[in-house]
């Protein structure tokens, strides 16, 4: 367990960056990242699909057992439904990523008081940070609000809050 919390804290950096990165895009531009993700998904199926098609007609051609034509036709579905379906994905979002954050920061609360490496360490900032994340979670979990780009965005803010904490914590504690 302890070799697993090493590496954990060694990646801290790379997870901090993309965070941040990847919630300054969500700020400045939600549609375009939602739009990006939803074509990047699809396209991952249909590539999949595609190939398993192709290799299970060459399989077929060469006289061998395969698993059908399923699996690659299943995939193209799944593109197709990932296309058409992202109006209704990004219903769900917000209740997703509120649901995500208040397990971060029960996890932050929790851990605050384990994570310290001196007795004078003070626990009262981590806490803080976790239960701003708790909030925020929840506030995105329970939305007044009707439009789900709005709390994309939001969503994007929190994240590159989180990332800025990761970086501090990385400079903190390595």
């Amino acid at each position: 367990m302890r070799t697993f919390y090493v590496q954990f804290q060694r990646s801290a950096w790379l997870r901090a960056l993309i965070m941040i990165v990847l919630g300054a895009a969500i700020v400045a531009a939600p549609n375009l990242v939602f739009g990006a993700i939803v074509n990047i998904l699809s396209l991952i199926f249909l590539v999949c699909g595609v190939f398993s098609l192709l290799k299970n007609w060459r399989m077929q051609r060469q006289g061998l057992v395969t698993a059908g034509y399923g699996p690659g036709i299943a995939l193209l579905i799944g593109a197709l439904l990932v296309e058409s379906l992202s109006g209704m994905v990004i219903s769900m979002l917000p209740a997703l990523a509120g649901f995500a954050l208040i397990m971060y920061g029960v996890a932050m609360i929790s851990g605050a008081r384990s994570n310290r490496q001196y007795v004078n360490e003070s626990v009262v900032w981590p806490t803080i940070y976790g239960v701003l994340v708790l909030f925020a979670g929840a506030f995105l979990l329970f939305h007044p609000f009707g439009t789900a780009m709005f709390l994309f965005r939001v969503l994007g803010a929190v994240l590159a809050v989180m990332g800025v904490m990761e970086l501090i914590n990385w400079f903190k504690y390595r």
